[in-house]
């Protein structure tokens, strides 16, 4: 005989509703973070049955007010009954109070209710592993500014700034011990993160920083700007009750794979400037009725005209183990090359397939700076000398540094609104070029020490 577990003896399920809002309110059940509603919306009533604890549980309501007025609503409904409603002022015109409250937490209400659950005595037969019909979710909250989920090293959701609710992701969950990998990019200034698993209609991981738009993660850090500020892998063993099958009734098949950017060709590659990021993002299609589980693996080969043969060594802090493969700023030198992604399916080493994508990194231009700061006006007086000195302050976006011994360095005047600068024959003539009647009136005063003048 099996126990059958159900909730409030007769499909007892709960629900929550956010109205009323000025300027934001939140909602948490059990310490879990639920929902956030912004200015004068509505959030209808969401079910939280999955955040329930069999006994008490704590439904937590908070209302933030940036400035007056403010007001709020919540309710708790049990199956079809409201057990708790609180509402004061009406959004966008009406306050709650006319106590100037600005830039602070003006409700924080915690509503403690009785949600036991009973077992009965069922005549479902037991059998011999419990992962039989388990079902797993995950869910990317509170973001700021991007978040990614991935299940056994495949990317199942980005999301930004947005909630994407609970994903069902069973069908990516192998037997044995499976990966959740969560991700959150910071572009600049603060950052946030929420990511949550359910297994069936339980929350076995849940982990929140900071709380969008209020307050950022880490104390408010704003100084990892461009960079993954959230890595971390959640391990979960799955045993799964399997029927036996003959091999003849297997069906699998090569993975399909579609590489985003998805058009190129080594002699029409994608071009990407070596002082920027990029992403290789990859489509995988899988059909196979033993499990999805796959080995994914990135290499890069260096192409020099026709032949793309040359493997190159890929940094380690460089995962090439997912299905997106992030490729840092100034990584590659220039060049032309060949990205390739192997995927085998991870019960049969004979199903594999590979895509692969030419990739031409190329330079960006300088940004010459003739004195620090790259002032474009400069005063300076008749008796002072004047220093130019490009080498020393232009910027090489494609190298950490400038290195002037690379470039040479012509210099040309004009008087800015009456003369162009001088030429002959449709080029430009230098100030050191005799031919210039140049704007500087006594030129044997000219130094050219190495790159400034």
């Amino acid at each position: 005989m099996a126990i059958e577990e159900i909730s409030g003896c007769v499909n007892n399920r709960y629900f929550i509703r956010i109205f009323n809002v000025d300027d934001y309110s939140y909602a948490f059940v059990n310490q879990h973070y639920v929902a956030r509603q912004s200015l004068r919306t509505d959030s209808g009533f969401i079910d939280v049955t999955a955040y329930i604890h069999d006994g008490i549980s704590n439904f937590t309501f908070l209302a933030y007010n940036v400035f007056n007025p403010y007001s709020w609503g919540f309710q708790i409904m049990n199956n079809n009954s409201t057990i708790f409603a609180d509402t004061a002022g009406i959004a966008g015109s009406v306050s709650a109070s006319r106590r100037l409250r600005p830039n602070q937490f003006v409700y924080n209400r915690m509503i403690s209710v009785n949600t036991a659950k009973y077992s009965i005595v069922s005549t479902t037969p037991t059998t011999s592993c419990t992962g039989k019909n388990d079902k797993y979710s995950i869910r990317l909250y509170n973001i700021d500014d991007t978040s990614y989920g991935y299940v056994n090293q495949q990317l199942i959701i980005s999301q930004s700034y947005t909630d994407s609710g609970f994903v069902d992701v069973t069908p990516y969950v192998q037997n044995d011990s499976n990966k959740f990998t969560f991700l959150t990019y910071n572009i600049a200034a603060t950052y946030n993160w929420g990511f949550q698993i359910m297994e069936n209609n339980d929350i076995i991981f849940d982990d929140i920083g900071g709380l969008v738009p209020i307050y950022g993660a880490d104390s408010g850090n704003t100084s990892r700007s461009n960079q993954f500020v959230y890595n971390k892998t959640i391990f979960i063993n799955v045993t799964k009750c399997e029927n036996m099958t003959s091999a003849s009734s297997t069906n699998c098949f090569v993975p399909k794979i579609i590489l985003i950017p998805a058009t190129s060709t080594l002699s029409s590659p994608i071009q990407f400037q070596r002082s920027q990021d990029f992403f290789i993002s990859s489509y995988i299609q899988l059909m196979c009725n033993i499990s999805l589980a796959t080995i994914m693996k990135w290499t890069i080969n260096n192409c020099i005209q026709t032949n793309c043969s040359s493997q190159i060594q890929i940094a380690p802090s460089i995962n090439t183990t997912f299905n997106e493969l992030y490729i840092p700023a100034r990584t590659l030198p220039y060049g032309t090359y060949e990205f390739i992604l192997n995927v085998t399916i991870a019960a049969s080493s004979a199903l594999t397939s590979s895509a692969s994508a030419f990739v031409a990194i190329v330079s960006s231009n300088i940004a010459a700076n003739l004195v620090q700061f790259g002032t474009s006006m400069i005063t300076s007086g008749h008796q002072q000398n004047l220093t130019l000195d490009p080498g020393s302050y232009s910027v090489d976006p494609n190298e950490l540094i400038f290195n002037r011994s690379k470039w040479t360095y012509d210099y040309y005047c004009g008087v800015y609104g009456v003369q162009s600068f001088p030429s002959m024959n449709g080029s430009l003539l230098t100030i050191d070029d005799p031919m210039n009647p140049s704007c500087i009136s006594n030129r044997n005063q000219i130094q050219f020490p190495s790159s400034s003048l």
